[in-house]
């Protein structure tokens, strides 16, 4: 099941898996079809203030933003660290899922057989010290995702764009990149193209093979509606056009707000970055597929809300050096919603303090 989390005052707690009375409206036209569990409509910014650039184009067109839509649970992946008891029952081996399996709870987990940890003073989100080189285990969990909600008035089959609430790994943006000499600018080694290009990058081919195969099903995988890839990149591969996970674009990521992320206790072994000032403690830096000011620098979204004093962007359009390899990565995939599917999912609204 799908579960999404709405905001509701004023109402007592409840779960339902029935329809909750709500009106989806637009000034010239209604959808033929009326999804439930929405609250407020506005126009998308984005799409009717998209720039020229096709490094930063967002075609969003006849599309509406659905505020107050918040979690959705979707896919499976490693994150929290495991308990002592689950270890001690661990299997020795991977079984058919590609994970391990622990009798003491009956849960899949993934194995970091030598941590790798950015800072000294890390600690995993138990507040327990997170040790370099030290074998651990992390379970396979539901994704819960962060959503903007999208309608297509023209089908009136509900979407919604769905980015993910943690910081889930971490990774360089292009892996191998060199300066050319005679026009001083840094090209991806494999692909020729700059090494700030999305299209040839490590994260977009991380998040398309090995993360796509195992975060969901095949019934989950069909719902998933792919983002063609020319939408961000002037120069693509065209034998490779689309993508169904991604990461936003700086438009995207401004329009987003909030852009904070806690880094998991997985991707907290990965060599991952994360903040560890008290007031953004465990907070992390991840990756936007928007190219930054040079040809070897990537826009970010930063681990904290404020502006420093040595002037960092909350959001970074200068961006980042594509060869950071602890830069965080928050997955992003739009959802089409079905009536079918729609059925299927859990509202939870939550009681009036």
């Amino acid at each position: 099941a799908i579960l999404i989390c709405v905001m509701a005052p004023f109402v007592m707690s409840a779960c339902i898996g029935t329809q909750i009375k709500t009106e989806i409206y637009d000034d010239d036209k209604e959808p033929s079809f009326k999804p439930d569990k929405i609250e407020v409509i506005e126009r998308n910014p984005i799409a009717d203030n998209a720039p020229d650039n096709p490094m930063n184009a967002d075609t969003l067109n006849d599309m509406t933003i659905l505020k107050y839509i918040c979690d959705v649970e979707y896919g499976m992946y490693p994150q929290t660290k495991a308990e002592k008891k689950a270890v001690k029952e661990m299997s020795k081996s991977t079984d058919i899922t590609g994970y391990y399996y622990s009798t003491y709870d009956n849960e899949h987990y993934a194995k970091v057989s030598s941590a790798v940890v950015y800072g000294n003073d890390y600690e995993f989100m138990d507040e327990n010290k997170i040790n370099e080189g030290e074998t651990y285990y992390f379970k396979v969990e539901p994704i819960k995702w962060r959503v903007v909600g999208q309608v297509d008035l023209l089908t009136g089959k509900l979407q919604i764009m769905m980015i993910s609430d943690l910081i889930l790994d971490g990774m360089e943006f292009c892996e191998n990149y060199k300066i050319d000499d005679i026009d001083n600018e840094w090209y991806n080694t494999e692909s020729g193209t700059f090494a700030n290009n999305w299209a040839y990058s490590k994260v977009r081919e991380w998040l398309n093979d090995d993360f796509y195969k195992v975060a969901f099903t095949a019934e989950e995988k069909e719902n998933i509606i792919a983002r063609n890839t020319s939408e961000v990149c002037a120069i693509f591969d065209e034998n490779d056009p689309t993508e169904n996970v991604y990461t936003l674009t700086y438009d995207q990521a401004v329009s987003l707000g909030n852009t904070k992320a806690v880094v998991s206790d997985y991707a907290r072994c990965k060599n991952t970055f994360m903040s560890i000032y008290p007031e953004f403690y465990g907070n992390g830096r991840w990756w936007l597929c928007t190219p930054g000011n040079r040809s070897y620098r990537v826009a970010y979204a930063s681990d904290h809300n404020l502006v420093s004093s040595i002037g960092a962007d909350v959001i970074s359009s200068s961006g980042e050096s594509a060869g950071l390899e602890c830069m965080g990565v928050r997955p992003v995939v739009t959802l089409n919603i079905t009536k079918e599917l729609l059925e299927k999912i859990i509202v939870i609204e939550e009681e009036e303090e």
